[in-house]
């Protein structure tokens, strides 16, 4: 009488799956994370995209002018004195701090529903920033600060501030002028002379600093809001000069 053959696999047979298995995963997991960048991505472009509506509703109401980059002495509602950034000032415009953050970088919004740290320091090659913050959001997403002209630096305790003269030229036919951009880390974007970053040095140093330098953390592309209202992804590294003038 045949014998029958006991249920189960052999150990050849479980060391053939376990290969296909892992080959497939190697195959699939970078599939899998581009497209997780990819929803991140677009999320982050509807993120641009809303603020720069309430942006531009902001500039209509204060006449060309657009939001400080930083000012300075406010207080926040846990007692905390120093600057805020831009951010800030949108927000009866947007009544949300969730709006600020980039999804591939995180960061927190401080001094509006959470209390700001002690302190917070500028990064090292920008000493013209203020010491101290009330309001700040490094969430990734930056203000291009290179039409910033009106610096006042910090004096008697008082925290620096920095605005844009007025929001210069016309929306219209300005596709190519970057309002805001991804960051490595800071509210602010691009390169600014009073800060001492001119172009060359920002655009040399794009990819693998923090601080106000561009980022391509979405599939080696960043996200960029423009002045006529829209949004897309670019090449950080290959942007010009003259699409950081307003």
């Amino acid at each position: 009488m045949p014998r029958r053959r006991a249920g189960g696999f052999t150990l050849i047979e479980l060391l053939v799956v376990i290969a296909i298995i892992a080959i497939l995963a190697a195959i699939l997991f970078p599939v899998f994370a581009k497209a997780r960048e990819r929803a991140r991505q677009t999320a982050c472009l509807s993120n641009m995209r809303q603020l720069g509506m309430s942006m531009f509703m902001y500039i209509e109401d204060t006449k060309g002018a657009a939001p400080p980059v930083f000012s300075g002495w406010v207080v926040n509602q846990y007692g905390q004195q120093g600057s805020m950034t831009w951010q800030e000032s949108m927000m009866p415009y947007v009544r949300n701090d969730q709006i600020f953050k980039c999804y591939s970088y995180g960061g927190d919004f401080y001094g509006y529903d959470v209390a700001a740290p002690a302190q917070v320091v500028g990064a090292g090659t920008a000493p013209l920033l203020p010491a101290q913050w009330s309001y700040i959001a490094p969430c990734g997403i930056g203000l291009n600060w290179y039409p910033a002209v009106n610096y006042t630096p910090a004096s008697g305790g008082v925290p620096a501030s920095l605005t844009i003269a007025s929001a210069r030229g016309s929306r219209t036919g300005s596709s190519t002028s970057i309002v805001m951009m991804d960051t490595n880390a800071a509210p602010f974007a691009g390169p600014n002379a009073l800060m001492g970053i001119d172009f060359p040095t920002w655009q040399a140093n794009s990819r693998d600093r923090g601080w106000f330098y561009g980022s391509e953390r979405h599939n080696e592309v960043g996200n960029v809001l423009y002045l006529d209202g829209h949004a897309k992804s670019a090449k950080v590294s290959q942007l010009s000069l003259a699409q950081f003038e307003w």
